[in-house]
């Protein structure tokens, strides 16, 4: 079954088929012409030297232009009609046809080291930073490649992608010393706590978890309390506990006390010594391999991934990235036109690649070639072919008329000379 043609319908298509169309008129017209001057040596009087001459040489034109005509005709269709055979060679032989042409595209056209040397020398760059400066061709890339990253941002990610990051984030989790820089940072991060809001708020509610359990106290020095000793005893001790345990930590509350400044001192050198001596490091360690190997870290991994796609796709949708990317852009597009050096090493890679390319895809594009000549109809096949070549086919049938004149006149003359 063929495949539908493409519509070549365009203002260059138009020109050709009209200047295709002048031209058969003009060819035609001439052999017109010169039937009509054969006919008139049998008619109208004239000197017999003359006759015979305008005879000869009309009459050899006619034989010219009408052989070349039939030659011509003969490629596209059945002259008249009429099926000659070997006629309409070029839709009897359409498939031959496009394999041919697909092959000679690919072997005389794609020549890897032709295009890489036309790249090289065209200088690619150099014409795309000029396109690049202006305005509107900026800001029309500027568009095209935010609307792009967005998109990347709403896809979900490939499960292979996906699988390579998780092991890269457990590589990174479990490498040797990370889990001294987490510690080192919780440690810093501990340290601008101590003395703050925080601690202080940390405090009051140790203060009420306290006060709310007096009785819990006062039950556990009964519990521990000796046989012989009274229960008021007992609930007087624990009272006396309780509210001593309330008024250091009201005390650790007031950030301006001796006991809260010397507990403040105590906490960092507490935190420092963490560090220092490793605990915190090993703590961390051991809790990173644990965790790293769960199904969490993967969900928490997942989860991470996904939320930064999701705030990546709405900054790539907004107008300050637009604009950035317009920037750089144009930057990018200035330093090309300052940079000579760079358009020539931007040009040779770009050279490297378009030979690799095409010695890639040439017998794709070969057969992609042959595959859409074959599929067409016939009759746009022919529409095509002689909209191209049909021009130069009319000088043909010019030529055979004007040089059937020639060689019948030049006959004429000899034979007369002769004899």
């Amino acid at each position: 079954m063929n495949a539908p043609a493409p519509q070549f319908e365009t203002d260059i298509h138009r020109e050709k088929r009209g200047r295709l169309t002048r031209m058969k008129v003009a060819a035609g017209l001439l052999l017109i012409v010169l039937v009509a001057l054969y006919l008139m040596t049998f008619f109208l009087p004239m000197a017999p030297g003359v006759q015979q001459f305008l005879r000869a040489t009309a009459g050899a034109g006619v034989v010219g232009g009408l052989a070349d005509w039939f030659a011509v005709v003969a490629l596209f269709r059945h002259p008249l009609g009429i099926p000659i055979p070997h006629t309409a060679l070029l839709p009897r032989n359409q498939k031959r046809v496009a394999a041919n042409v697909g092959s000679f595209i690919e072997e005389h056209f794609l020549i890897p080291e032709n295009i890489a040397r036309k790249i090289e020398t065209s200088r690619v760059s150099e014409t795309v930073a000029d396109w690049l400066v202006i305005p509107r061709n900026k800001k029309l890339v500027a568009g095209h490649l935010a609307n792009a990253l967005a998109k990347l941002g709403t896809v979900g990610l490939p499960e292979t992608l996906t699988t390579r990051l998780k092991g890269v984030a457990r590589r990174t989790a479990l490498s040797a010393g990370a889990s001294q820089i987490i510690a080192d940072e919780i440690a810093k991060i501990l340290r601008h706590g101590a003395g703050s809001d925080g601690v202080t708020a940390a405090i009051g509610l140790l203060s009420k978890i306290v006060a709310e359990n007096r009785r819990t106290a006062e039950h556990m020095v009964r519990e521990r309390s000796r046989w012989w000793i009274s229960p008021q005893v007992d609930k007087g001790v624990a009272q006396i506990g309780v509210k001593g345990v309330l008024s250091v930590i009201d005390e650790l509350a007031d950030d301006q006390s001796d006991l809260r400044k010397a507990f403040d001192k105590a906490l960092l050198a507490g935190i420092d010594r963490l560090r220092d001596e490793g605990l915190l490091g090993a703590f961390i360690e051991q809790a990173i391999r644990g965790y790293a190997d769960s199904d969490d870290f993967e969900a928490a991994i997942e989860r991470m991934i996904a939320a930064v796609q999701g705030l990546l796709a709405e900054h790539f949708q907004s107008d300050e990235f637009s604009q950035a990317i317009e920037e750089a852009v144009g930057s990018l597009a200035e330093f090309l036109q300052s940079d000579p050096d760079t358009r020539s090493s931007i040009d040779r890679a770009l050279s490297v690649i378009a030979g690799e390319l095409v010695a890639a895809v040439r017998p794709s594009i070969g057969q992609y070639v042959a595959e859409t000549i074959s599929g067409w109809e016939p009759a746009d096949l022919v529409e095509r072919f002689e909209a191209e070549a049909g021009t130069d086919l009319q000088f043909i049938r010019i030529n055979g008329s004007v040089l059937g004149c020639v060689i019948g006149g030049a006959l004429f003359t000899i034979e007369r000379v002769l004899t």
